[in-house]
């Protein structure tokens, strides 16, 4: 039993630790939101594999996977590293990808005007850091939601 309590002890220390590390800015922890959106995108990019391989589709899940792989790490939002510009990299590739291979031309434009609003608002510090998350989750989403519509449209 003492060794328990004396492991125990050093899991808290540990613990306090990492919650002292992952502090932002703001006070607080990063809110989970692009992370779990990001999940999202990877378990939706699966479902449309499965009806329909096309390169769109293979880059939304690539997009899925390389944002988890981004956003997992909670304890900063501004990373500088080969993962975030991976995930940007791909953020380009499924911008160009949609252009030319989705239905929907106009709603896909749109999307990206306002993907490129959300950017520059975030890079230019106009939204407090306790939006941010929330902010670029809704992104996530809103990418998920146009490859669902664009899905179901016919020209």
């Amino acid at each position: 039993m003492e060794s328990f309590s004396c492991f125990s002890d050093s899991c808290k220390n540990i613990k306090n630790d990492v919650y002292e590390e992952i502090k932002v800015n703001c006070g607080d922890v990063i809110k989970p939101y692009s992370f779990i959106s990001a999940i999202f995108i990877f378990i939706v990019a699966i479902i449309k594999l499965i009806f329909k391989q096309n390169i769109f589709n293979f880059t939304l899940l690539f997009l899925g996977f390389t944002s988890i792989w981004h956003h997992s790490r909670l304890y900063r939002w501004w990373i500088n590293d080969y993962i975030k510009y991976l995930d940007n990299l791909v953020v380009i590739i499924i911008s160009i990808v949609g252009f030319f291979t989705l239905n929907n031309k106009k709603l896909w434009f749109l999307f990206l005007c306002y993907g490129f609003f959300i950017f520059s608002t975030i890079e230019l510090d106009l939204v407090p850091c306790i939006y941010v998350p929330p902010l670029h989750a809704a992104t996530h989403i809103v990418i998920i939601l146009v490859s669902i519509f664009d899905s179901c449209y016919k020209n």
